[in-house]
């Protein structure tokens, strides 16, 4: 838990310290269910790091032991790190396989949170692939359930995807809408590391409408 709040303030150097002794405590105790943790935070950790084929290896380890002591929420969580690893590496169709199959597992264990951040990834692949009609209907989906369900910290990342298509089709209005609800929740949230993704996208998509004094304030904040 201490490795998921060090990832989530973007102190990754710390969060693979604490994940590593909780492997090393793991291990020493045969706990298969507190190793699949440690190991999907390592790879979790990998991934925001940009260390795509080490993040695979360790994700792919805690998916087979999440599946060994049937653990099915914990598979969902592993593969969905592991298909945004493919997605940052921009292996989208991986991603996109990866992404269905824990749809799928999210759909049998009936978990409203897993099945929204997992329509939600497969809506950013398509995004990235400009299939942006398909993006829309998958995060349009995902934003209707993440408020019914009130997944403040998923609907942060959904609005500032939505943002992020509406400004590829043009619609700029409605882009800058949701990239400031995006960022609004991100700091209501404390997640750091989307904040700085949505500021990104935010200030491009204002100097784009003109807006340039309010673009170079959100970009200093990079």
């Amino acid at each position: 838990s201490i490795g998921n709040q060090c990832r989530r303030l973007g102190q990754y150097d710390r969060a693979l310290a604490v994940y590593q002794e909780a492997l090393e405590l793991s291990d020493s105790l045969s706990y298969a269910n507190g190793r699949a943790q440690a190991l999907a935070g390592i790879g979790g950790t990998y991934v925001m790091l940009g260390r795509t084929e080490e993040a695979s290896e360790k994700l792919s380890q805690a998916t087979a032991l999440y599946e060994q002591v049937g653990d099915v929420s914990g598979q969902v969580q592993s593969l969905n790190e592991k298909g945004v690893a493919f997605v940052n590496s921009g292996q989208y169709d991986k991603a996109i396989d990866v992404f269905k199959i824990s749809l799928k597992l999210a759909q049998q264990m009936n978990r409203q949170d897993r099945y929204v951040v997992t329509i939600n990834n497969l809506g950013e692949c398509y995004r990235h692939l400009y299939a942006f009609d398909k993006a829309i209907a998958y995060h349009e989906e995902a934003l209707m359930l993440a408020e019914k369900s009130r997944l403040r910290y998923v609907e942060g990342d959904i609005r500032r995807n939505l943002g992020l298509s509406m400004r590829e089709l043009g619609r700029m209005d409605e882009a800058l809408v949701y990239l400031r609800q995006a960022l609004s929740i991100c700091e209501e949230t404390d997640n750091l590391d989307m904040e700085l993704h949505t500021l990104f996208g935010l200030s491009l998509t204002e100097s784009l409408y003109g807006e340039l004094d309010t673009a170079v304030e959100h970009a200093q904040r990079l």
